[in-house]
């Protein structure tokens, strides 16, 4: 089983890598040899070029070999598709099990969190599956593209800048370009370039020369949106899964720009009917 702290080896820096080994995996099962690159097209639904540009880099790094047209899963690229399999229909099961979500939602809240889960998170989610006897057998969503889904979900959720600034606000300090950078060693580069994506996009207000980030009224709102989705995320994993205080922040920080609103809702409903308050970190 795979370490989610150590992903060198793993598809993951390719966009959408992990989707199309799954789907070469099942076609390979269902029709045996001779699935072609149309075939991954027409499964996914995914744009050719793109298809193109994704198999050659699945083929660059030996997950499968394109021989007269064909295609054939090489050994990393069968464990990684297999592992994800599983990885999928533990996390499914647990979120339809805990949060009573449908099948298809669990699924969807489980494609887009699976590569984020920390090692003792997907310990604690084994156990829980185990000893409540929760059914894998879950079907799988078709899941296009998770990295630029990830990236686009955080971008538009504020990025890790609005934590920052959350945190400098929730300390009474008055944020800004160069007292972020500092306080989280960030480079200045990277933290302007951040705050001026935020400043064009509405969430910041207009960035003068002493670097100062005040949120706008629809960025605050944003900003503390995304603490108490943090909070409710991290009351649930404490609570279900019994993690340390440092597992439950990291997941938490990691899993509340991709759970959808359906789950969300879930795990308020699960927080309240447990008495459970949801404090803002």
């Amino acid at each position: 089983m795979r370490d989610p702290d150590d992903m060198s080896h793993l598809p993951h820096d390719i966009p959408g890598g992990e989707d199309y080994l799954v789907a070469l995996y099942r076609l390979t099962e269902e029709q045996g040899r001779d699935i072609t690159p149309e075939d991954l097209i027409h499964e996914l639904g995914a744009d050719p070029e793109e298809t193109a540009k994704v198999l050659e880099d699945l083929q660059y790094y030996e997950y499968l070999v394109l021989d007269e047209g064909f295609l054939e899963l090489a050994f990393p690229g069968k464990w990684a598709a297999e592992d994800t399999i599983s990885w999928h229909a533990g996390i499914a099961a647990f979120l339809a099990g805990v949060l009573k979500l449908p099948p298809q939602e669990a699924c969807r809240n489980a494609a887009r969190i699976r590569n984020v889960i920390r090692r003792k998170a997907w310990d604690g989610i084994t156990r829980y599956v185990a000893e409540h006897n929760l059914d894998r057998n879950f079907p799988e969503t078709k899941i296009n593209f998770l990295f630029p889904s990830l990236v686009s979900t955080v971008e538009e959720n504020g990025g890790y800048l609005f934590d920052l600034i959350y945190l400098e606000l929730t300390e009474q300090k008055t944020p800004s370009v160069k007292g972020i950078s500092e306080a989280y060693g960030m480079s200045l580069d990277a933290t302007e370039e951040e705050a001026r994506i935020m400043e064009k996009r509405g969430l910041l207000e207009k960035i003068g020369s002493d670097g100062v980030l005040t949120p706008t009224p629809r960025g605050l709102e944003m900003i503390y949106e995304n603490a108490l989705r943090h909070a409710e995320i991290t009351a649930f994993l404490t609570d279900a899964l019994g993690l340390d205080e440092i597992e439950v922040q990291s997941n938490a920080w990691r899993w509340k720009f991709l759970m959808s609103e359906e789950a969300m809702q879930a795990i308020r409903d699960y927080l309240n009917e447990r008495g459970i308050v949801a404090e803002r970190w």
